[in-house]
């Protein structure tokens, strides 16, 4: 599951999560839920994971320089969240990459970026 630090809230509102801050929020919504993992996105203060042992580790802060629209940044992170998965990366090596490339697309407008070379550093860097 990935969710930002403000929708863990109101879910743990919603289901009457009784933990007193997100982490053991968190556990108490996987153990609910039957929940592997949970991916927490922070805004500018990076994002957390979580397995179902209880296992938290924190990523790299946001490293977005010009703030310009947050429309898809939870989208490509998750998105890079599943790469990782897929290709086996070490959670920290997830974090930081799918909280580099949300903080690179909240530097355009819009969820899309123009044109196709807005990838080609991730790629490059990610291929190795």
């Amino acid at each position: 599951m990935k969710l930002n630090d403000e929708e863990l809230h109101v879910v743990a509102q919603m289901f009457g999560l009784t933990g007193h801050d997100a982490q053991s929020q968190a556990i108490e919504l996987m153990k609910r839920f039957g929940l592997d993992q949970i991916m927490v996105t922070c805004g500018e203060a990076g994002a957390w994971h979580m397995n179902k042992n209880g296992k938290c580790e924190v990523g790299a802060k946001n490293t977005t320089t010009k703030l310009v629209d947050t429309v898809g940044a939870g989208d490509g992170f998750a998105a890079v969240c599943m790469l990782g998965s897929l290709q086996q990366w070490p959670i920290a090596t997830t974090l930081e990459r799918a909280n580099a490339f949300a903080a690179a697309i909240c530097e355009i407008r819009g969820a899309i970026p123009d044109h196709a070379d807005f990838y080609e550093p991730f790629t490059r860097e990610w291929e190795g």
